[in-house]
């Protein structure tokens, strides 16, 4: 059946059979004395598709006949979905009809309210379904899904060239539509989202991904269709939000549709993630957990009351996809939009590195993803007051100014630096003769670093000494209030001696 050539029309109506579908077959139009001419003289006398069949007539005669007027369909009822021969079973049953796909892409499987969403995009578009599309399919890509990905394609360049002339922004309803145009894989390995009775999602994922064997590489469907993702970096180019939204970097986008994952943690991901809902629903917020830490329990045990409930409908979102975070149950259509890093995305190879450049992409760096772990980490608020309470959202309850985090390692050691100068005190390594210590050894490393202008490890090093001081110290206070022991003082040191320089 593969060089065969029928009509969207004709696959719509031979699609709707039910086997009281009445038809009536005209004279023998085949060879005399072939098989043909003997299979059509013993089906012929059939008045309905359910006689056709028990007759031996399968989903190819069904076509064939039809389309060059051997029968007329009369009449009786016709389903508005895929009918009969597109159910499992008989001798026209679905191995024959859902496995029909043609070189046009117009199989069966396509059920009629989708069937007629693509026919008017296509219109709409002067787009002639049956020649838009080619042979070269993706990984996974049936024609169907082709038909309908290169739709979009041709939707988003529009809307791209309109935004061009114009000097409008991207906005959300353009990739709404465009991404509800989009035909989505019906995706098998993302075991982690799926409920217990689901077997795939529907999910795609733009720009890099990583194999089972470790190795990253461009999807199919980001090459085969560059203007979807041209449009989302516009996108995201044109609604990011102001502060951490300039900062922000990634590798790849994951395309979700109408389902609600459940709780999990994000498997390859370095953690700092952008998402957005789109659609017309009822529900669908993002549970998260922020304050997930080592050691953690297995995602699906996590309590809903230590929860926040994101709305991310209505602006970006930043999160950690390392932490536990799932969607809410939802009514309705609706899509999500989660931009990500890859983890060892540095792995790469140079010459795919310049093949995302190119794309668009913003190349992260590490400082790049330490600065966004650090704006998480200070992001951090209190428990959601119940399961029911919408948080507020976290782009709010982060300064990207630029001011230091007073929590930071970093801000610790310049208010100890501060705090031993008002004393008159310094903390500096001990300073070596030139000459006096061995290349390689810790002597010579102290020497070279108390010549140079950076932040030395040594001060740094006296900080943690002091911090565990302090914390041993106060271990033993709560030891003590705990037992009612009491504590017997430890004899006054020594005073210090000074150090000779």
């Amino acid at each position: 059946m593969g060089g065969l050539k029928f009509s969207f029309e004709l696959y719509s109506t031979v699609a709707r059979f039910t086997d009281a579908t009445r038809i009536k077959y005209g004279p023998n139009p085949k060879t005399r004395n072939s098989k043909s001419y003997a299979r059509y003289a013993s089906y012929s006398k059939a008045t309905t598709v359910g006689e056709a069949r028990k007759l031996g007539v399968k989903v190819a005669d069904f076509l064939w006949d039809l389309q060059r007027g051997y029968y007329k369909v009369l009449g009786g009822p016709i389903s508005d979905v895929p009918g009969i021969i597109a159910q499992k079973g008989g001798a026209a049953g679905a191995g024959g009809a859902l496995n029909l796909s043609g070189p046009r892409g117009c199989s069966l499987r396509v059920d009629a309210a989708r069937r007629e969403r693509m026919l008017k995009l296509a219109k709409r578009l002067g787009v002639d379904v049956e020649t838009c599309i080619d042979d070269d399919l993706c990984q996974g890509e049936t024609a169907d899904m082709r038909t309908e990905r290169r739709l979009a394609h041709i939707l988003a360049e529009r809307h791209l060239a309109t935004a061009d002339k114009t000097g409008c922004k991207i906005s959300d309803a353009a990739v709404e539509e465009v991404l509800s145009a989009w035909a989505y894989a019906e995706n098998e390995f993302r075991v982690n989202v799926m409920a217990d009775d689901q077997t795939f999602v529907f999910s795609d994922t733009l720009g890099l991904v990583r194999t089972r064997t470790g190795v990253y590489h461009l999807t199919d469907a980001t090459l085969a269709y560059p203007a979807l993702m041209r449009l989302l970096m516009r996108w995201w180019a044109d609604t990011r939000p102001a502060g951490w939204g300039e900062h922000f970097a990634f590798t790849s986008i994951n395309l979700n549709c109408d389902y609600a994952a459940r709780v999990h943690r994000d498997q390859n991901n370095t953690g700092p993630s952008a998402i957005k809902a789109l659609g017309d629903f009822e529900g669908g917020r993002l549970w998260y957990w922020s304050k997930d830490a080592h050691p953690r329990p297995l995602a699906t045990t996590l309590k809903k009351a230590d929860a926040e409930l994101l709305d991310i409908r209505k602006k970006w979102t930043l999160f950690d996809g390392n932490c536990g975070h799932g969607v809410e149950p939802f009514t309705g259509h609706r899509l999500s939009v989660v931009f990500f890093t890859g983890k060892r995305y540095h792995k790469l190879a140079p010459e795919h590195i310049a093949e995302v450049k190119a794309l668009g992409l913003p190349w992260p760096t590490e400082q790049a993803l330490a600065r966004m772990r650090a704006y998480l980490e200070s992001a951090k608020r209190p428990k959601a007051q119940g399961a029911g309470a919408a948080a507020a959202p976290m782009a709010a309850k982060v300064k990207l100014s630029g001011t230091r985090d007073p929590n930071s390692f970093e801000a610790r050691c310049a208010a100890k630096r501060a705090e031993l100068k008002a004393a008159g005190g310094a903390l500096t390594p001990a300073k070596v003769k030139p000459g006096s210590a061995k290349p390689g050894t810790a002597a010579e490393k102290t020497r070279r670093g108390a010549g140079s202008g950076a932040p030395v490890k040594a001060e740094k090093d006296a900080v943690r000494r002091a911090e565990g001081t302090k914390a041993r110290r106060d271990a033993a206070v709560s030891a003590t209030a705990a037992t009612g022991t009491k504590r017997i003082a430890a004899p006054a040191a020594p005073p210090a001696k000074a150090r000779r320089v």
